[in-house]
């Protein structure tokens, strides 16, 4: 996956690992974020030891995602 605009580090974009912790949770929500068109936000995790070796772009093991509030939104 790839954002208009990757982290610093990042540069070749963010996966996700199917052994990381919240997999299902997290994949549902960017597949949620997705059909609704919703901003987020992606913190990856930047180690070499974490990058994906298939790329020779640095793409991150993503860490966190933050749902991105919309004017209008209910809280």
């Amino acid at each position: 996956m790839s954002l208009p605009v990757n982290g610093a580090i990042c540069k070749g974009g963010y996966f996700l690992s199917k052994e990381s912790n919240g997999y299902e949770a997290t994949l549902a929500s960017l597949l949620a974020a997705y059909q609704a068109r919703t901003p987020i936000k992606i913190d990856g995790l930047t180690s070499d030891d974490k990058k994906w070796s298939g790329s020779s772009k640095h793409v991150c093991l993503i860490y966190f995602v933050r749902i991105s509030k919309v004017a209008g939104s209910i809280h």
